[in-house]
């Protein structure tokens, strides 16, 4: 079902036609984007007289325990066991925060931005955080126009992880309908929707599977979620959160755009260099992440959630 389709959705069933949310989708090309694009991974726009951030959250490290192991048992392959070391004894300064997704407004209409800014910027840590995951994810909107000198290019990385620094990438964006996971939806128009089908538990399933929450990188919309409702409300003004952008776990180009050998070619990139054809980002055990942002009080805040 491509973006058409759902786009008659309303037509076909007048109950969710007030519950349809534009979603620009966002499937990554390898490219070599300039600060001025949108990407993912790519340089940025940063004003050069404002300072870089770091993270100031606590770190570990992996360091070799010593102890040999064999892996996998059986094989005759022994190897020295490392282990996640809480307590940060490398000495090092605190890591700059690395550039992850940079956003035009005119690259994704279906994204809210504030009044007088067309540019959204998210950094987060590529360190390892006692914590564990994606953290200190930071969101910035900018007025392009009004940043003046920007940096020449972007500090150096320290303690990161390559998993939390995504390969650079230029988006194919389509902007197509999303609509609510049958659980958040008010009970008459779930009624309306799956009560009279010969079988309601399928219908469901279907409705969710293909219309809802699309499964994608994306921009605006409502946030996929697998193990919880994903809706969060506001700590300053109590309204709930609108979703800025949702970024997926080792996007593969293979897999999700079928991106052909000439397009590596025409971005300048020896496929051969890539040992993880895609944004290259991995949450873990989590599959997603989601962040979420208030239009309504004047700090416009953010929160982030990973399932």
């Amino acid at each position: 079902m491509d973006g058409t389709d759902l786009d008659d959705i309303p037509e076909l069933f007048p109950a969710l036609a007030s519950y349809g949310r534009t979603t620009t989708l966002l499937n990554w090309l390898p490219a070599n984007p300039g600060p001025h694009e949108s990407s993912l991974g790519g340089p940025i726009l940063w004003p050069a007289e404002e300072p870089w951030p770091v993270c100031t959250q606590k770190h570990g490290h992996v360091a070799e325990t010593g102890e040999l192991v064999e892996s996998p048992p059986g094989s005759g392959q022994m190897f020295t066991r490392s282990a996640f070391m809480e307590k940060d004894e490398t000495g090092e300064p605190e890591p700059h925060l690395v550039a992850v997704l940079q956003l035009r407004a005119e690259d994704v209409p279906a994204l809210r931005f504030p009044a007088g800014r067309d540019l959204l910027q998210l950094l987060w840590c590529p360190a390892l955080h006692v914590e564990g995951g994606i953290q200190a994810p930071r969101l910035y909107w900018r007025d392009s126009v009004a940043i003046g000198k920007t940096l020449d290019s972007h500090p150096p990385l320290r303690r990161s992880q390559a998993e939390y620094v995504p390969y650079p990438c230029a988006p194919q964006a389509e902007t197509v309908l999303d609509f609510p996971h049958s659980a958040d939806l008010p009970e008459e128009v779930f009624e309306d929707l799956f009560g009279s089908a010969e079988d309601p538990e399928e219908a469901e399933e279907t409705y969710d599977d293909l219309l809802a929450c699309r499964w994608s990188d994306k921009a605006g919309g409502y946030a996929y979620c697998t193990q919880r409702s994903c809706r969060p409300v506001c700590e300053g003004c109590g309204g709930e959160m609108e979703l800025l952008v949702q970024l997926f776990s080792q996007r593969r180009f293979a897999d999700d755009v079928r991106i052909q050998a000439d397009a590596l070619a025409k971005a300048g990139i020896d496929p051969s260099s890539l040992s993880d054809p895609g944004s290259r980002i991995s949450f873990g055990r989590m599959e997603r992440m989601a962040v979420f942002g208030c239009f309504t009080c004047p700090n416009q805040p953010i929160v982030h959630d990973v399932q």
